[in-house]
């Protein structure tokens, strides 16, 4: 549980990880004051821990979260939809290889 506080900190006060690129990719999506990423974030960086991720795919991750969501605002579509589609994305992440957790993702993105 100790581990989910960490990554939950690091992604509400910006506490420094220890990539920059990942650090500026985190505070991007944090300009969107998208709060409901979150929960997907957790379990992201998680897999990223256990090396189910990696560097490259994680931030390609975090590149899509960031211009989905922007892309969205741009149409003006209501935020309230993006909880149900953050919330539900895990179960439908194929995590065999880190080249499948990002095409999966993307995949449920579209």
């Amino acid at each position: 549980m100790h581990d989910v506080f960490q990554l939950y900190a690091k992604f509400t006060l910006l506490t420094k990880e220890q990539d920059e690129e990942i650090n500026n990719a985190l505070a991007d999506i944090d300009k969107l004051k998208v709060n409901v990423v979150y929960p997907f974030l957790i379990e992201l960086f998680q897999d990223y821990g256990k090396n189910i991720v990696t560097k490259d795919h994680l931030l390609k991750i975090l590149q899509q979260i960031e211009s989905y969501v922007f892309r969205r605002a741009i149409c003006g579509i209501p935020t309230p939809s993006l909880s149900k589609t953050f919330a539900t994305v895990k179960r439908f992440v194929d995590k065999t290889s880190s080249q499948s957790y990002y095409e999966s993702f993307v995949s449920y993105l579209l």
